[in-house]
């Protein structure tokens, strides 16, 4: 649990693209805020789970014409888009790379609200 302890943020991904995340579907997700992450590891997150650990690869600004050509990797089609997103532009498109997956996720210190980037994430167990 060593680079646990050393981890303090996290990216919000709700159920379908936690979902691909767990069954390694995707290499990319989106966002509609910029954080810059570039280099960093991370928790991934869902609900109060916490499922993972990745080491954000690149950053991208994106148009809707792009999202849609990037599809492969992030795998959210045009409804999600237009149900989380409607038409805002830009997008960010995150590329990562997986370093680890929890079989058991650990349970953090969740807050209501929170649904992009998290900061000071405390893993409870």
């Amino acid at each position: 649990m060593l680079l646990e302890n050393k981890i303090k943020e996290g990216v919000y991904l709700v159920k379908p693209c936690e979902k691909r995340f767990l069954e390694d579907e995707t290499t990319a997700f989106v966002k509609s805020v910029f954080k810059d992450t570039v280099g960093k590891v991370v928790f991934v997150v869902s609900g109060s789970n916490v499922h993972g650990i990745i080491k954000i690869k690149s950053i991208k600004e994106i148009t809707i014409k792009q999202f849609r050509e990037l599809y492969p990797k992030h795998k959210i089609n045009d409804i999600y888009r237009q149900i989380w997103w409607r038409n805002k532009e830009p997008l960010y498109f995150y590329e990562f790379e997986t370093i680890k997956k929890y079989e058991t996720p650990l349970v953090w210190n969740f807050q209501f609200g929170k649904r992009n980037w998290i900061d000071n994430i405390k893993i409870l167990r």
